[in-house]
């Protein structure tokens, strides 16, 4: 991952003058006594104890700010049903400001649907605003692009619109102005063995099995109430008495 300060360039070139600076005054103070004096020495480790310590707050305050950083964080996921899902978050402890991501490695774009449904919208993740233009994502914030079933992946051998292998470059910013950027391979191939998970067919079955029964006992209920509609009253008693001659 590449981390860009703010002010970091000039921070470094300042140090690169200060520590020039420091060798020209050594060899000046050298070459006038002619040697190493009690003074010179004295000098020298004052000056190392002064520099250890710059860095060593330097650092500090960088793994401080480190640790509250925002952190965007890029996965894919597999459902039982064959579904790749890639999840974008930021798992950071603050916003990421001016997040900007972009594929790399994909032909002709990668096609996403936006429900998981069996008329789903269909459209290409780079045209997506966190991928064309920019945003800035809250702490927690998560957002799921469903790709496509196993069989697209395995019926599109050009990898046309549904690439094995691709990567998602991302840059985005923290609240004081570091700058970060990441590339993250997500590899499909990886999963090739999870096209048809074994304990899919199962857990496909059961649902199946367990909505088949509600359904039943559904039209069942209704069937009853409808046959209890219908049906008249018997025009007799049970000795065959007619139910007019009470009347």
């Amino acid at each position: 991952m590449k981390i860009t300060r703010k002010h970091g360039t000039l921070i470094a070139i300042t140090e690169a003058v200060v520590f020039c600076g420091m060798i020209v005054w050594l060899i000046y103070a050298v070459c006038e006594t002619g040697l190493l004096s009690t003074d010179v020495i004295t000098s020298v480790a004052t000056s190392a104890t002064v520099v250890l310590l710059y860095y060593t707050l330097k650092w500090s305050r960088q793994a401080s700010e480190d640790a509250e950083r925002p952190h965007l964080s890029v996965m894919l996921s597999i459902t039982a049903d064959t579904n790749r899902v890639l999840v974008i978050a930021n798992s950071g402890k603050s916003t990421a400001i001016k997040t900007k991501l972009s594929l790399v490695g994909v032909k002709e774009g990668l096609r996403v649907a936006s429900k998981p449904t069996s008329n789903h919208e269909i459209y290409y993740l780079d045209n997506n605003p966190l991928f064309s233009e920019g945003a800035d994502l809250p702490v927690g914030w998560l957002y799921e692009f469903l790709l496509m079933h196993g069989e697209d992946y395995a019926n599109d051998p050009d990898e046309q619109k549904h690439p094995r292998r691709f990567t998602i470059k991302a840059r985005y910013e923290a609240l004081n102005g570091t700058i970060y950027e990441d590339a993250i391979t997500i590899d499909i191939s990886a999963h090739r063995h999870s096209i048809v998970p074994p304990h899919s067919s199962a857990m496909r079955i059961n649902q199946l099995r367990k909505t088949l029964k509600e359904d039943l006992a559904s039209i069942r209920r209704e069937i009853s109430g409808i046959r209890r509609a219908v049906e008249k009253p018997p025009t007799d008693y049970e000795d065959g008495t007619p139910r007019d001659t009470d009347q």
